[in-house]
């Protein structure tokens, strides 16, 4: 039987699809288990919590985290094992799609056994390298790629980067639990068994006379049908861990060949984090054509500004409405990164319907007039109207990103996504935009961070972006989510709606993503200052985060807080209102952990539910003996607590009503030792 905690009702007999939706019922669900609100007439944890319909795709992928979570019992998942648990859920995906799109048995049968599962895993582990890396999203593409079969010569997967010249060799092993993904490394046999050479040489067996796969040999034609293949370099990736003192015999094996390791943390940064931003890596350069017959002064406006950093080249063109559609669609959040929105964000904005209509229900060219345009960041642009093509000129940008105007390309692409390529072709014909294009200078990395988010803040200073959205979008709070997320598998959204296309597919659940007014309130509790983190105005302009310290002793600090946090508020009402209370309670659950007034020092739910049955009793007290003025002592005055809560004093309270009383009211305390009181205090 699971309980709902935040409905108050048992959902074992209720139909998930009709009444929670099929989004929201697979967060239920892996909320549910995460967090471990479950119980089952015993100690063992529930292995079923509601009966998916089969036909709900969300609700089939919830049976496979139930089934992740089973082993957990009654404590919540580590760090290591919400990280793992993230991974399985995009790996359960991928295998979705391909069990949706119809291609090999592999994935229409993933779910019959554990080892069916866990082969379909290791599979669709290589199709997230793929996607992540090389910016394939189309799953066929991806499946053409993957070799992984008997007799293929040690390699699982291949890639051809025609952009780089490089041919590259995969050799995956997925492992089956987060310990082992995390510890278990490939052995030196293994990588002895990577018949790279003889593969490249146009070998078609292996040393012991076996003929190679038919994928081997379908790698095999590729590189003989590439023109200029002896210009390609050749490159082994090995997906798995190496030990230490391995990766020297490592090298000596793969002499011929740049060898890149993705280990296990280099999975969770490189290939985890950027699907669920959906800033998987693209290709740097961006080619598009201009049409010339109407300009006729050329095909754009150009000038040169002197700035502190160094010069900053201008260009201002009239870019085809189509490729900036089609521009958005490919790459969303990865072209956003000095965007103070994120992609799915710019959904929710009002102004959208009036440039829809303006490509929807025109069929002339006045988007020009009516839209403000975008603003656009390169490394290097170039222009040339010299391309055999008559009335055309070809843009080419390197490192393209959108700070201005994100709401319009999005607006775009939604147009683009919606329809087929025939429409495309009718809808955006002769429809242009105004881009502006700034080509940075080359200069010290940290000075361009700095005028690119200069140029970010004067640029988007008319629209409705408050300033604490300005003061997070750099590359310091970015850093600081990835460190957050490989210490605690927990997501820290310093753009709002950033993991939103990943709540949506079901990657994450809600309760893993932490608003970033919550992060830098519970930021600055680990940071040892309760007087800001209650503060309003540390939050709401982001003054909070210029006084952040991020050690890892920090960091670690802030997951103890996280969780005690989350522990609170599923026992009490919370409300943005409320929030210094709310971290008061949090203080007090701190500091009686600190103290050991429990037998179980560890544990935080105790704790939280003794505090819980205490607090109007502990406020009184500390009201009555901390009051932050007098014409506050009285408990019942509105505001009261609210205001104690805020006080400097709070804290210093708490810890003198605990060492006093230990968890216990009191009035039945009050005559008893600190230890006898906490014994005193009814039992859950």
């Amino acid at each position: 039987m699971v309980k709902d905690p935040s409905r108050g009702r048992r959902i074992s007999r209720i139909n998930p699809e009709t009444e929670y939706g099929e989004s929201d019922s697979h967060q239920l669900i892996h909320w549910v288990a995460r967090e471990r609100w479950v119980t089952t007439g015993s100690a063992r944890p529930a292995s079923v919590v509601a009966s998916p319909g089969a036909g709900n795709p969300q609700l089939r992928l919830a049976e496979h985290v139930l089934s992740l979570y089973a082993g957990y019992g009654d404590r919540r998942m580590n760090g290591a094992e919400a990280k793992y648990a993230i991974l399985l859920n995009i790996l359960d995906r991928i295998i979705q799609d391909g069990a949706v799109a119809g291609r090999r048995s592999i994935y229409r049968t993933a779910s019959s056994t554990p080892g069916d599962r866990d082969q379909a895993r290791a599979r669709a582990y290589i199709h997230l390298f793929l996607e992540a890396k090389y910016g394939l999203y189309d799953f066929d593409e991806r499946e053409k790629q993957i070799t992984e079969s008997s007799y293929d010569g040690g390699v699982d997967a291949f890639h051809v980067d025609d952009e780089e010249k490089v041919v590259v060799l995969v050799q995956s092993k997925f492992r089956t639990n987060a310990q082992n993904f995390a510890e278990k490394h490939i052995s030196i046999g293994e990588v002895s068994r990577i018949d790279a050479d003889r593969i490249l040489r146009g070998e078609t067996e292996d040393a012991a006379g076996n003929p190679y796969s038919g994928h081997i040999k379908g790698l095999q034609r590729r590189l003989q049908s590439i023109p200029d293949i002896a210009k390609y370099s050749y490159k082994v990736v090995l997906l798995a861990n190496v030990r230490e003192d391995e990766k020297l015999a490592v090298a000596k094996i793969l002499s011929d060949f740049e060898t890149e390791v993705y280990d296990f943390r280099r999975c969770y940064e490189e290939l985890v984090i950027p699907v669920l931003r959906g800033e998987q890596t693209y290709f740097a350069d961006l080619r598009f054509n201009i049409d010339m017959s109407n300009k006729s002064a050329g095909s754009r406006l150009c000038a040169k500004i002197a700035t502190e950093h160094g010069p900053v080249n201008i260009d201002v063109i009239l870019a085809p409405t189509l490729e900036i559609a089609r521009l958005m669609s490919r790459y969303r959040n990865s072209i956003l990164r000095y965007n103070p929105r994120s992609y799915l964000e710019f959904s929710q904005q009002s102004t959208n319907r009036l440039i829809r209509e303006s490509i929807t229900e025109r069929t002339s060219g006045e988007f020009a007039l009516l839209n403000n345009g975008i603003t656009i960041l390169s490394d290097e642009t170039y222009v040339s109207e010299m391309i055999g093509q008559k009335d055309a000129a070809l843009v080419a940008l390197r490192n393209p990103q959108i700070i201005n105007g994100g709401q319009t390309a999005f607006t775009l692409s939604r147009i683009y996504d919606e329809i087929s390529d025939v429409e495309r072709a009718t809808m955006f014909e002769d429809k242009e935009v105004v881009v502006r294009i700034i080509t940075l200078p080359n200069i010290d990395t940290k000075k361009k961070l700095r005028l690119i988010q200069e140029i970010s803040s004067a640029t988007n200073s008319q629209t409705q972006v408050g300033a604490a959205d300005r003061v997070v979008v750099n590359d310091e709070q970015r850093g600081l989510a990835r460190r957050v997320f490989l210490a605690h598998g927990l997501l820290y959204e310093h753009k709002r709606g950033e993991y939103a296309d990943a709540v949506q597919k079901g990657f994450v659940g809600r309760h893993s993503i932490i608003e970033r007014s919550i992060f830098l309130r519970l930021m600055l509790l680990a940071n040892g200052d309760y007087a800001k983190a209650t503060r309003s105005k540390s939050v709401k302009k982001g003054e909070g985060f210029k006084d952040l310290v991020a050690t890892g002793d920090v960091i670690d600090r802030f997951g103890r807080i996280h969780a005690v946090f989350g522990s609170v508020r599923r026992l009490r009402s919370f409300k943005p209102s409320n929030i210094s209370e709310t971290l008061a309670m949090v203080e007090a659950v701190l500091a009686a952990m600190e103290l050991g007034l429990l037998p179980d020092g560890t544990a935080i739910d105790p704790y939280a539910e003794r505090l819980e049955q205490i607090w109007p009793s502990l406020v009184a007290w500390c009201l009555d003996h901390y009051p932050r003025h007098k014409r506050h002592s009285d408990v019942h005055k509105f505001g009261a607590v609210r205001h104690w809560a805020k006080s400097p004093n709070c804290p210093k309270a708490i810890r003198a009503y605990l060492k006093t009383f230990g968890l216990a009211p009191p009035a039945r305390a009050e005559t008893l030792p600190p230890n006898e009181a906490m014994l005193a205090s009814p039992m859950v």
